[in-house]
């Protein structure tokens, strides 16, 4: 840890990153393990800093590592449930109806936690999307026509169509925050939804989520989320 700094000092960061560093190799090395701890990590600075001094940029680090930490859990409780129900099911012969049965009761399951997900990543998706419209903006011209743009262009979807536009975001990175804005309102607004989670059909992972908020916190900070070398977070 660095002397010259005391933990309230600290920013969330830097509180990870030394947590992390003084950690024993087997915990460094095994991602599980790593992710457990970041998320302690995360959570004990909460517990001692001064809510007063956390800066915007560590309140969506806390969010990205939360974001982590939930799809780790959507993973496992789907996992489990649909595993108990297959094992319940064994008596009956038909397989494909069995699988069909523990699918049910794993979305079934998983949906409140998608619905938080979704939510967080969401949020944290447009204040980050908010932060960069002022990049579209020529650095000559007064804050204020910056400010104008962000009002008169108030909903995610046209500000990343911008940002896109002008050559802040990528084309994926639009996508994705495209895609988690449509998931977000879809778990939201629609309570079957959040019962089977059909959105599952159509996806192959939930690289959407983690690349497109590890791509608008580069571009916001001018870094990416890491706490080791070479070892994001997301």
């Amino acid at each position: 840890m660095d002397d010259s700094k005391t933990d309230k000092e600290m920013t969330v960061q830097e509180y990870v990153f030394t947590l992390v560093e003084q950690a024993p190799s087997d915990v460094t090395k095994d991602s599980n393990a790593r992710e457990e701890l970041i998320e302690q990590a995360s959570a004990e600075y909460i517990v001692y800093a001064n809510k007063e001094n956390i800066q915007d940029h560590e309140y969506h680090f806390l969010s990205l590592v939360r974001v982590k930490g939930l799809l780790n859990d959507a993973q496992e409780i789907y996992e489990n449930q649909t595993d108990d129900l297959f094992e319940l099911a064994e008596q009956d012969d038909n397989e494909e109806y069995k699988r069909e049965l523990a699918e049910s009761a794993g979305r079934y399951s998983v949906g409140n936690t998608y619905l938080a997900l979704y939510s967080l990543a969401y949020e944290t998706m447009d204040d980050l999307v908010e932060l960069l419209v002022p990049k579209i903006v020529p650095e000559d011209l007064d804050d204020s026509v910056s400010n104008i743009l962000v009002d008169e262009v108030d909903r995610y979807d046209k500000r990343a169509n911008l940002l896109y536009q002008a050559e802040i975001i990528s084309e994926d990175t639009k996508e994705g925050i495209e895609r988690m804005g449509n998931i977000r309102n879809k778990l939201v607004h629609d309570v079957d939804e959040r019962f089977f989670v059909t959105f599952l059909d159509d996806t192959d992972g939930f690289d959407h989520i983690t690349d497109t908020l590890n791509e608008l916190y580069q571009q916001v900070y001018d870094k990416p989320i890491y706490v080791t070398d070479n070892e994001p977070i997301l």
